[in-house]
């Protein structure tokens, strides 16, 4: 009797799902635009980012590293629908990290109105784009704007990325101060991800994008014992060790490197939420 049961119970069960999905064509497409929120977490290999003397990080060439304030820009960022078309996010220009152990880290994005749809894709940037970085005075987007430290001042023109701290320099035995603060229209980078599953957004949809953004990509690209940046150069002491406007392949290769940093959760056994 439980076997006759539990079948006549299938075939009743089945029969209601083929009516329902049958019905279903007459629910309205939900088409009022969404939300997305993507979080960008600061890490150092295994670790959170914190921007203190108190933390240090070691990179595969053996450098110590501390951070004083680890700041980039995010722009461009666009959506990638099913159909091949996109959608580029206006005035998507964001400060990106933290710029001192007082301030709370800006890891989170939130967009809104968001055209509904199913998404396939996400692309942004590191950097500003050409257009906008050549107008740092009178043309200002998003976070973008004068006089915070992520322009540079006394040239046109953002800092794509601002970190600036310690390591241990092997050579002179002590802790010497550095900073990366690269711009300039060749060190724009963009960065393009698939989602693993195509995501849905729409008025009742919440979701979220999870990147791990690995800093010490780019500590393991160069070394800092390495850099040709020293000042003052006349001292036989090196007091500051940096790549700025130049050394020109230094900041190249930084460059290509933070190009790589970004994680998006999938692709190393993680999970997108």
């Amino acid at each position: 009797m439980k076997y006759t049961y539990s079948l006549f119970t299938s075939i009743f069960l089945g029969i209601f799902l083929f009516t329902s999905c049958n019905n279903s064509d007459t629910v309205d497409e939900i088409t009022e635009p969404g939300s997305l929120t993507i979080l960008m977490e600061s890490k150092f290999d295994t670790e959170n980012i914190n921007v203190s003397p108190n933390f240090s990080y070691s990179s595969t060439t053996d450098n110590q590293i501390s951070f004083t304030r680890f700041e980039y820009i995010i722009s461009n960022v666009t959506l990638e629908l099913e159909d091949g078309s996109s959608y580029l996010v206006p005035d998507s220009y964001y400060i990106m990290g933290q710029r001192s152990d007082s301030q709370v880290p800006r890891e989170l994005i939130e967009i809104n109105d968001i055209p509904a749809g199913t998404y396939t894709g996400i692309s942004f940037s590191v950097g500003v784009d050409p257009t906008t970085n050549a107008n740092t005075d009178t043309y200002e987007k998003g976070d973008l704007q004068a006089g915070i430290g992520m322009d540079w001042g006394w040239a046109s023109g953002y800092k794509f990325i601002r970190w600036d701290g310690q390591y241990f320099n092997t050579a002179e035995n002590n802790d010497i101060n550095f900073s990366f603060h690269i711009g300039e229209d060749d060190n724009y980078r963009t960065i393009e991800k698939t989602f693993a599953q195509a995501i849905t957004i729409n008025g009742e949809m919440e979701t979220t994008l999870n990147f791990n953004v690995m800093a010490d990509e780019v500590f393991n690209a160069i070394n800092l014992n390495d850099l040709g940046l020293n000042f003052p150069p006349s001292e036989p002491v090196k007091t500051f060790t940096g790549v700025m406007f130049g050394p020109v392949d230094k900041a190249t290769v930084i460059a290509n490197a933070y190009a790589d940093m970004f994680v998006l959760w999938g692709e190393e056994n993680n999970a997108m939420n």
